[in-house]
């Protein structure tokens, strides 16, 4: 009998977690996903996408590459879709993968929409998500070789979502600016502006951040500026400024001590 969806899924991150956990992967719901495969039955689109996922997982290997991008693509769609359809009463539906084409169709108060889903990885991606990789396998086996003597033991790593390998020096972890114009990058990177010209007046860009984590939170980030309690200094909202950024614009930061400024610098990129 073949494996469900879910089964592979299931398989494929404790086999990868076995040798060395994969970031990518973490967020995966798998009770949600066994939820969408029996909808599937019923569901020609629901349908089709699991097929491809499933026909993905089939191909994948343990070294990480091009596919387990794809993977995390074409399941984060997946969810896009069902939250769309099952949990908002939205009426949606895969249009036919041609170059340039959107993913969804969207009918909602007598309009059509044209949606585009995109889960932007980590800057540097391929090259880092294996570095990650070899570097949890590192600290798996630290950490059983350190429990053998202590019969407990401990290893940590660090993982930082936006360091460019080539920007080493200019990185900083507590940066809105850094966070902004990486995640307008990704953007221009993953949607062609072409796509949002032709078929729909209306078009959404979805960008599942399940990779790229924000420094604020959610309602934090929707503002052009919010307090920040902990420094004591006003910050950028980094999605504000992803949406309605302008070149030349301030960027603020929280400040590292008392007195110190919060400028962050100037906005240098924005999208389209």
């Amino acid at each position: 009998m073949d494996k469900s969806l879910s089964e592979k899924f299931l398989k494929f991150i404790q086999d990868l977690n076995s040798v060395a956990p994969c970031d990518l992967f973490i967020n995966i719901d798998l009770n949600l996903l066994r939820k969408i495969e029996s909808l599937s039955r019923c569901d020609d689109n629901l349908d089709i996408q699991l097929k491809r996922l499933s026909k993905l997982l089939d191909q994948v290997t343990l070294d990480f590459s091009q596919i387990h991008l794809q993977i995390n693509q074409l399941y984060w769609e997946i969810i896009v879709y069902y939250y769309l359809k099952y949990k908002n009463g939205i009426c949606v539906k895969k249009v036919q993968e041609n170059a340039g084409t959107l993913d969804y169709e969207i009918s909602f108060e007598g309009q059509l929409f044209g949606l585009e889903v995109k889960t932007p990885a980590m800057a540097d991606a391929l090259t880092k998500y294996k570095e990650y990789q070899e570097e949890a396998l590192n600290a798996k086996i630290q950490a059983e070789e350190e429990a053998k003597k202590k019969k407990v033991g401990f290893s940590a790593r660090v993982i930082q979502p936006y360091l460019k390998l080539k920007n080493e020096f200019k990185y900083s972890p507590y940066s809105p600016k850094l966070v902004i114009e990486i995640l307008t990058e990704k953007i221009e990177q993953n949607f062609k502006l072409k796509q949002f010209k032709a078929e729909y007046s209306k078009r959404i860009l979805c960008v599942v951040l399940d990779q790229l984590p924000l420094l604020s939170k959610p309602e934090e980030a929707s503002v052009p500026v919010y307090p920040c309690f902990y420094s004591k200094s006003c910050v950028s909202g980094e999605l504000w400024y992803v949406a309605f950024g302008k070149k030349g614009m301030l960027i603020f930061k929280p400040t590292e001590w008392e007195g110190k400024g919060n400028v962050d610098g100037i906005l240098e990129k924005m999208v389209f």
